[in-house]
């Protein structure tokens, strides 16, 4: 279970965008994007059934305190005019909101991106002073986004080698325990040994 929910976590990470992005890619391509596309990895088509309502309210608090307004309108759009895409990108984001370093990382990178987007766009509009201002706040936005980017890889390696230290232990563990788990499993293939389900 604990390995399990690690992985989902590890998902989760390398899917950081998740709902918000998905939501907000439908305004515009960005880097490498085409136009009203999905944002790259957010293209799995899977059919997940509906989670419960509760979920969902919970996913949009989380929106709601974490990312910037323009943002969580675009979501709240999403969940409005396509319900299956958003419950998709909710179950995708479900590990990250019950993981409390991931949920910071998520707010920290959804910040970020959209520092740089909202720069990003404001310099096509701008002109001489302003956008030379623009170009060096945009800069620094980048610089941050990087970090941003950084510090959610560090955290999957993180999570990848508790991962591998818990596979260890397992490991470990059964091998000092081979002769009891081989008899256990020849008795109950013998029928010697009567089998328990809970």
């Amino acid at each position: 279970m604990a390995s399990r929910r690690a992985w989902a976590v590890l998902c989760g990470a390398i899917l950081i965008p998740a709902l918000a992005a998905a939501a907000w890619a439908q305004k515009g391509p960005g880097p490498g994007r085409e136009p009203g596309g999905p944002p790259p990895g957010m293209e799995d088509e899977r059919d997940f059934p509906p989670g419960p309502p509760e979920g969902e309210e919970k996913a949009m608090e989380f929106a709601r305190e974490s990312f910037p307004p323009e943002m969580v309108k675009d979501i709240e759009r999403l969940r409005q005019e396509n319900p299956d895409k958003f419950r998709r990108r909710l179950h995708d984001m479900a590990p990250i909101l019950r993981d409390p370093e991931a949920r910071e990382m998520m707010k920290r990178n959804m910040k970020a991106e959209f520092a740089v987007r909202r720069l990003a766009q404001g310099i096509k509009k701008a002109q001489g002073a302003e956008k030379d201002a623009l170009k060096k706040d945009l800069e620094k936005a980048l610089a941050e986004e990087f970090d941003a980017k950084l510090a959610g890889h560090e955290l999957k390696l993180k999570k990848m080698q508790e991962e591998i230290s818990n596979l260890k232990a397992r490991i470990e563990k059964r091998k000092g325990l081979k002769d009891k788990i081989v008899q256990k499993r020849l008795g109950e293939m013998t029928g010697e040994v009567e089998t328990w389900d809970w």
